[in-house]
């Protein structure tokens, strides 16, 4: 099933209270979701506020009859006040209700706010509808990854993708596999809505920006197996 980005924040963030989707910056925050409550900063200086927290901890507290999507955009622009009361809204997670956190760079938000939340990187192209003609030695090998465990020759068959010949090719060879399984993965996602392909995803993405960021191929290859 082909979709855009947008459909696809939809589908996973309808799953889960609080969210964390990690965008390229070619992407106007204010128009994903556009039905939904935004929350932003109303001064760049100041970021988002205590009072605006609160405010939207006196709406989430209200009963819903149907799913209720609040964005929040850059809140990596919290104030130290905001992500405290933040904190204390999650610890009462509302029926229906959806918060999604959008950023561009997730690292810059506190590990007491990540580890409460669904995380997952959209790349800056779409792995599905971009998609090409995947060679089939590449999708053999991405169904295979896959299927990878620890227990698994997770360790022999990351290293030779790492050692893939002409020498320095490994890296190239890890890339368009990892672009082929998240495709895969994607698509076996929506047609099934199995919550197990989402932490796969979340893994793959993580270890495609890795790898793109000049990580060890086969040490990264091997992490990105749960």
């Amino acid at each position: 099933m082909q979709l855009d980005k947008v459909e696809q924040i939809i589908n996973v963030a309808g799953k889960t209270n609080f969210s964390i989707f990690e965008l390229p910056r070619e992407y106007d925050f204010a128009e994903i979701l556009p039905n939904a409550y935004h929350l932003r900063a109303l001064e760049e200086k100041t970021g988002i506020s205590i009072e605006q927290i609160r405010d939207l901890e006196q709406l989430v507290s209200a009963k819903q009859s149907s799913d209720f999507y609040v964005v929040v955009e850059s809140p990596e622009k919290m104030s130290i006040g905001a992500i405290n009361a933040f904190l204390k809204t999650l610890e009462e997670p509302r029926e229906l209700v959806h918060i999604i956190f959008l950023t561009n760079d997730s690292s810059m938000l506190l590990p007491t706010i990540l580890s409460r939340a669904h995380c997952f990187r959209i790349p800056s192209h779409n792995h599905i509808a971009d998609a090409p003609e995947i060679d089939p030695e590449i999708l053999k090998l991405a169904k295979d990854y896959i299927a990878m465990t620890p227990s698994t020759s997770l360790v022999s068959f990351a290293d030779k993708i790492a050692k893939s010949k002409p020498a320095g090719s490994g890296r190239q060879k890890a890339l368009d596999m990892l672009d082929a399984a998240i495709t895969l993965l994607y698509k076996s996602y929506f047609a099934t809505s199995n919550p197990q392909f989402l932490k796969k995803l979340e893994n793959l993405l993580a270890t495609e920006e890795a790898i793109r960021q000049n990580g060890n191929v086969k040490l990264q290859l091997i992490a990105g197996v749960v």
